[in-house]
């Protein structure tokens, strides 16, 4: 069985934020507390 953590990476192009990003970050909070590895970032 595979013990790696499932990853749930979230990526954006762009500086404006709006309701998308913040619901995203609410699903990767809930997915930290289940177990997954959760990162955010903007690329430039």
């Amino acid at each position: 069985m595979n013990k790696e953590k499932r990853k749930l990476i979230f990526v954006w192009n762009y500086l404006e934020w709006g309701g998308a990003q913040i619901y995203f970050l609410g699903i990767m909070k809930l997915a930290s507390s289940m177990g997954y590895y959760s990162r955010a970032a903007r690329r430039v």
